[in-house]
């Protein structure tokens, strides 16, 4: 049961209701959109008993709350507290904040675009979900020879299961237009009127035209791209409309001057470039299916964690919807996510298993049991992020099922949530059914194994690492010796935009921010440059002792390709000592555009216990250890 008290402290975290743009929800998380992003208190919303953790990402500040809880709250928050609602999907237009994190215009125009398309289809995925799953129960059955597909009982419930899908463009054009801020009901007849049988009939034998001009044979039956930007175009005739019409017929001649304008328009133009940017997007996916071939759900399952850790997989599901009621099918994102999903799922119960202590053997059978039902954060944030050797033997599990889910050639034809529930979706054909078996049950067997073997510790592990501790000289901290990479301000880490760096979702960390035109970022220790990235934005140091230093300049500066990042005489594998310098960086001219926080990760501490000092002024060089 919700506590209005700590409904209360998550929105006094957030910076009170009034800096509150919108409240959205999904499985797990609830997703502000906030007008001033510097006023919530992350230290408070942390501390709140029902928050097991934040991300910030999208324009969004995200509680995690876990499944149950966060729909009780979302409920009685939104009862109490007055302000916009998102989408379940949580996509946020990027518009009005009052801090000015905007983002550059081609990324606030795709997440315009992507909360346009998202919340047109949201309020009807239910319904699409469920006339899709009485076809896939029809499959089974006929598979399992229950059902004669030849029958009147087979003929009926497939045309109820069509009609929705069928019918897509008068369910978009409805949602679309509210979404849109114009007549919705215009917006449901626009749509009925480009799937209207008679007309479209009549386009395809070639007998219409308009104004002399042709009308291009696209079929809108089942598509979404096409209504919305013909719902688009319809906002700015009805303000026209509604300008030009005679108050004395205003009650039918708004709606009069709308149709003359619009339908024209979307015959004429509109919709046949809807049709080119699905028909474009189906064939982009596809090609990438075609040259990644059994790789795709592989490596889309792999940068999944990542993805849903910041909470920008939720784009994804709009797009393999749209890929879906094109082409019948998506061969990447949902195969992707069956094997993410499975994997977490596998991960979780070995980790359950191995574990010693009950708290642990209880968070991983339940974060299990939750996975296979295609929730994944409670082992994602619970098991995973945690713990490294999971994580990585997590990723292993991916890349192998995911191999297979490709080589059997997996593919979804129903919106599901990729889970135990996804089978008898899969059941389009009797390969396809056992296509989804298979990649479900290697998904779970690959993940389980790796992590059950490799994943925690064993007791002899852990004996003979007692047994170093008591017999070889350690190093201590004072031995250690990490500085500064330049002189600016060393900040407190959980300000970092970037939840990966933020929760220290990579290992221990320190964080800095630097000021001028240009800086140079030094080695922060001595050892070898054991890793560079092409685009000079972040390198690796090795110690001598094995312990491994990462630094990252910016977040999202990898989008730069470079442009602000130069190398100064250095080369993978050249020996440093600290304080060398390793890059310039141009803060002037990337400082535009991205958060240039620079980040310190020690990825791997070999055992030792040390603290990065408290924030504050830092020179070149100065010891950054307690």
């Amino acid at each position: 049961m919700a506590d209005i008290n700590i409904a209360k402290q998550i929105i006094d975290a957030v910076g009170g209701e009034e800096n509150v743009k919108t409240l959205g929800h999904c499985m797990t998380r609830l997703r502000f959109a906030l007008k001033n992003e510097n006023k919530a208190d992350d230290a408070a919303a942390k501390s709140i008993k029902v928050v097991k953790g934040l991300s910030k990402s999208a324009g969004q500040y995200q509680m995690i709350l876990g499944t149950g809880v966060v729909d009780d709250y979302y409920d009685l928050i939104d009862q109490n507290y007055t302000f916009g609602k998102q989408d379940y999907t949580g996509v946020v237009e990027t518009e009005d904040l009052e801090d000015g994190s905007k983002g550059n215009p081609l990324t606030r125009a795709i997440g315009k675009a992507l909360g346009i398309l998202s919340g047109s289809i949201a309020p009807w995925l239910g319904c699409i979900m469920g006339s899709l799953m009485i076809s896939a129960i029809l499959s089974l059955l006929t598979s399992l020879g229950l059902l004669n597909a030849e029958s009147s009982t087979y003929a009926f419930f497939s045309t109820v299961s069509g009609v929705c899908v069928y019918s897509l463009p008068v369910l978009i054009g409805f949602s679309a237009a509210e979404k849109l801020q114009t007549n919705k009901y215009m917006g449901a007849l626009l749509g009925a009127i480009m799937i209207y049988p008679g007309l479209m009939n009549a386009i395809a034998e070639g007998s219409v035209s308009l104004f002399g001009l042709s009308i291009q044979n696209f079929s809108y039956t089942s598509t979404i791209v096409p209504v919305i930007l013909a719902v688009w175009v319809l906002k700015y005739v009805e303000k026209l409309a509604k300008k030009i019409c005679p108050q004395v017929i205003y009650i039918f001649g708004v709606t009069l001057i709308e149709l003359l304008i619009t339908v024209p328009l979307v015959y004429l133009i509109v919709g046949p470039i809807g049709a080119v940017i699905t028909n474009g997007i189906s064939s982009l996916v596809l090609s990438i299916y075609a040259h990644a071939g059994m790789l795709a759900p592989a490596v889309a399952g792999a940068i999944m964690p990542l993805a849903v850790m910041a909470g920008v997989h939720l784009g994804l599901f709009p797009i393999a919807t749209l890929m879906i009621s094109d082409v019948g099918f998506d061969p990447v994102i949902h195969p992707a996510l069956m094997v993410y999903n499975m994997s977490i799922a596998g991960a979780s119960f070995a980790y359950g298993l191995r574990s010693k202590k009950m708290d642990d053997k209880s968070l991983g059978i339940s974060s299990g049991i939750s996975g296979l039902l295609g929730i994944s954060e409670a082992g994602l944030f619970g098991v995973v992020l945690p713990n490294k050797r999971v994580l990585a033997t997590t990723e292993i599990g991916i890349l192998i099922s995911g191999v297979i889910t490709g080589l059997v050639g997996y593919k979804c034809y129903v919106p599901l949530s990729q889970s135990v529930f996804a089978i008898p979706a899969a059941a389009h054909d009797d390969f396809n059914l056992i296509a989804c078996t298979i990649s479900l049950v290697s998904g779970l067997a690959a993940s389980f194994v790796v992590t059950y073997l490799f994943g925690m510790k064993s007791k002899k592990d852990s004996e003979d690492d007692h047994q170093r501790t008591a017999n070889e000289v350690e190093t201590t901290v004072d031995d250690v010796k990490i500085v500064a990479l330049a002189d600016g301000e060393m900040i407190d880490v959980t300000a970092v935009s970037d939840p990966v760096f933020s929760e220290k979702a990579l290992g221990e960390s320190a964080a800095f921010r630097f000021a001028g035109d240009k800086v140079v970022l030094c080695a922060p220790a001595n050892g070898i440059l054991s890793a560079l990235f092409p685009t000079c934005h972040a390198y690796g140091i090795t110690m001598e002792n094995g312990m491994e230093l990462m630094v990252h300049c910016g977040v999202n500066t990898v989008e730069s390709d470079g442009d602000g990042f130069q190398i100064l005489d250095k080369k993978l594998g050249d020996h440093v000592k600290a304080g060398d310098p390793i890059v310039e960086v141009d803060l002037k001219k990337l400082s535009a555009q991205y958060d240039m926080s620079t980040i310190l990760v020690v990825t791997n501490d070999n055992g030792k216990d040390f603290e990065f000092i408290a924030p504050g002024s830092v020179k070149k060089g100065q010891s950054i250890l307690k």
